[in-house]
């Protein structure tokens, strides 16, 4: 996992709330809505995926609904529920404080992994090798 959506009613409301797209509007405020959200999310650093996102935000209908799924999950209900190992990627976004108080939470076979220096979306994008030795060295402590 990355990150864990572990948030109260209040916030739960806030998030889905900033991830409701706008009408499309004839003067186009809705695709300023888009680049901005993704701009946030990407925190600015990576234009190009900002660019990319917004794009396929846009060219699918109901694209938030996923967010909206995330949020309505109890991540941490279903984790103590694992009989099997759980790695738990820890790196900024959004959701890094709501992370933080769900890791007490989680079961004892979960293994936390904390990289701090890294955006969460970056992993896949701009570090996939050092999220691949993460995953690698999670994959042999966990299988011997």
């Amino acid at each position: 996992m990355v990150g864990i959506p572990y948030v109260t009613g209040a916030e739960r409301a806030a998030f889905k709330d900033g991830a409701q797209p706008p009408a499309v509007s004839a003067g186009g405020e809705h695709l300023a809505w888009y680049w901005q959200l993704w701009q946030h999310v990407t925190r600015g650093r990576n234009l190009q995926l900002a660019h990319e996102w917004a794009g396929q935000h846009l060219s699918a209908e109901h694209a938030w609904w996923t967010f909206h799924a995330a949020f309505d999950y109890p991540p941490v209900k279903r984790a103590s529920e694992l009989s099997q190992p759980l790695l738990m990627i820890w790196a900024r976004d959004e959701i890094c404080e709501v992370t933080k108080r769900a890791l007490p939470l989680l079961p004892p076979s979960t293994e936390v992994t904390a990289l701090p220096h890294l955006d969460s979306d970056a992993l896949f994008t701009d570090v996939p090798e050092e999220l691949a030795r993460v995953i690698e060295s999670f994959l042999a402590v966990s299988s011997a």
